[in-house]
């Protein structure tokens, strides 16, 4: 973890000339344009992780409750997937115990809203058009890999709605070394408005009580990071 696996040069804030912060290892950063979330506070976080869940996150697997590796993650995960199954427990047992030491209580439970008819939205249609049917209630993809509701992913229980948009733009690529948890990018078939309806549906349906702020501004920054300089 602080020798050859070295979490912490992306799970921790950093100083200007790019090395972390030593008074802040673990909590949290940002890398390539997503954010790389604190490693403290796991087992007791509002919607916690076990050894079982964060053992097949970290082999490049899809964790119940949790979803699956993405981002600058998912080489990681490939690259541990091909090591001793013992060595990925100790690094779950030791994530597992890190405490968490962020001022103020944790963020409570996120509650989804359950309206007593369907949603009738521009998110609930694309979701409809474009999602459902690898993450919609009973889609056949859903069995495949174990994949959980996207009401219960990381990305969508987040404060930080930035691994669920970099997830939709760039989508995440096929693998053959191991389970794969491939998604199409929607880049090109999503402009930033419908990223942005369907980005406020989802949290809604995951995290009602806590909506994201500012979610148009933080989808044309990130759009514009991928854009060639």
């Amino acid at each position: 973890m602080e020798g050859a696996g070295h979490c912490a040069s992306c799970h921790s804030p950093l100083n200007l000339i790019g090395g972390e912060k030593g008074s802040e290892l673990f909590n949290g950063g940002i890398v390539d344009g997503w954010h790389a979330p604190t490693l403290k506070g796991m087992a007791t976080a509002a919607n916690p992780w076990t050894q079982m869940q964060l053992v097949a996150y970290l082999r490049g697997e899809v964790a119940s409750e949790h979803g699956g590796a993405a981002g600058p993650m998912l080489p990681v995960s490939l690259s541990l997937a091909q090591v001793p199954i013992s060595d990925v427990q100790a690094i779950a047992d030791y994530l597992l115990s890190l405490q968490r030491t962020v001022d103020g209580p944790p963020a409570p439970p996120c509650q989804a809203l359950k309206p007593a008819a369907p949603l009738a939205s521009e998110g609930a249609a694309i979701f409809a058009g474009a999602c459902a049917s690898c993450h919609g209630d009973g889609a056949p993809m859903r069995a495949v890999d174990g994949r959980p509701g996207l009401a219960m992913t990381s990305a969508l229980q987040a404060d930080d709605p930035r691994n669920l948009i970099k997830t939709v733009l760039e989508g995440i690529p096929l693998s053959t070394g191991t389970s794969s948890h491939y998604m199409p990018a929607f880049a090109d078939s999503l402009d930033d408005q419908q990223l942005v309806a369907l980005a406020q549906y989802l949290r809604t349906q995951s995290c009602a009580g806590r909506p994201w702020a500012n979610l148009d501004k933080t989808v044309t920054t990130i759009r514009s990071e991928g854009e060639p300089k």
